[in-house]
């Protein structure tokens, strides 16, 4: 798709809608030069204010708006983003709206992101943004990021592309992306794999390539074959680990672990006694690593003791896919095979 293609197809005035859920980006700071404590205020402006300095910059694209939730991304979790998930594709099926652009904070975002990516089933992009400063404190990124994610939204290159998140102009795939950094602009990465394409200074969209794994729209996880979620817990290893964490786990009710082990992905002594006493209880263990970067192979003493590999995915993006696999009854043989596909 050509950059002019893209402002042919702004020419049309298709609209995005803005959901807001709170987050960085709409918080409400105690002075201009509050990028650490902001949250503390529990203040965040509703998504509607936000559209009305949005609008003018972007003359072209008509822009909705509706706040589902309003909190820090900390106090959010999977039942929250399954209302989250109906509420944006509800909104999607008019057929005036050209895609969505989700403002979420930035702790949990790429959680969100992943999830909505295994759960929806909308061909029209879904994006997540948000903002590492506030957007009425000095040099805020919040803007910046909007602006590019509501292009991205409106292109036809994002169409059928699944969940994505855009940040400091980079497009990110939802399975790869990773948030990196604590404070700094530039703190989402695709750790693997690299950003699908850019928004460039001028709004214009460039997608180099598409997504290859399974999501969005062509998944299993819809939300309307969902049972409930059960508990998948994660635990990590660190020299000198004793296993405690994971019978924790176990008689909390855990119905999986996510062991993120020692790169390349490995248990200490202990831990692996611990990894048997929740096996000999039927609790589903995937071995994934604490690492940010490759894939824990499929090695002969997880395939004798019946733990599955979390492949290239990080710990908590593979929780998701056992957490939702468990809740539609995939066996173990089926969840290795969710985890290869997705």
């Amino acid at each position: 798709m050509t950059r002019e293609s893209d402002r042919a197809f702004q020419q049309h005035r298709k609209g995005v809608l803005l959901v807001g859920t709170g987050g960085t980006l709409a918080a409400e700071p105690r002075d201009v030069l509050d990028w650490i404590d902001y949250s503390a205020t529990g203040r965040y402006r509703p998504i509607a204010e936000i559209v009305g300095e949005v609008s003018a910059m972007l003359p072209g694209i008509p822009i909705s708006s509706v706040d589902v939730l309003q909190r820090d991304s900390s106090e959010i979790g999977p039942e929250d983003w399954l209302l989250l998930g109906e509420k944006v594709e509800e909104m999607l099926c008019d057929d005036g709206i050209a895609g969505a652009v989700i403002v979420h904070g930035t702790s949990t975002l790429e959680e969100a992101a992943y999830f909505l990516h295994l759960t929806c089933t909308t061909a029209k992009p879904i994006i997540l943004t948000g903002a590492q400063r506030p957007l009425s404190t000095v040099s805020s990124d919040g803007l910046a990021n909007l602006l590019a994610a509501i292009c991205a939204a409106q292109s036809p290159q994002c169409t059928g592309t699944g969940v994505l998140v855009v940040f400091n102009s980079e497009i990110h795939a939802a399975r790869d992306v990773t948030k990196e950094g604590t404070y700094e602009l530039g703190a989402f990465r695709s750790r693997n794999t690299g950003p699908l394409g850019c928004v460039g200074a001028d709004g214009s969209v460039n997608l180099l390539r598409r997504p290859t794994k399974r999501g969005c729209p062509d998944t299993d996880f819809s939300r309307n074959v969902l049972g409930s979620l059960p508990r998948v817990d994660i635990v990590m290893s660190y020299a000198g680990c004793d296993g405690y964490a994971i019978d924790a786990s176990v008689s909390a009710g855990a119905r999986a672990i996510i062991h993120a082990g020692l790169s390349p992905g490995l248990p200490t002594k202990a831990e692996a006694k611990a990894i048997d006493r929740a096996r000999d209880q039927n609790v589903l263990v995937v071995q994934a690593s604490r690492g940010r970067q490759g894939v824990v192979h499929q090695s002969e003493r997880m395939q004798r003791l019946g733990i599955i590999s979390a492949l290239d995915h990080s710990p908590q993006k593979a929780r998701l896919i056992v957490m939702l696999s468990l809740a539609i009854n995939f066996t173990a043989a089926d969840i290795a095979e969710a985890l290869a596909a997705y």
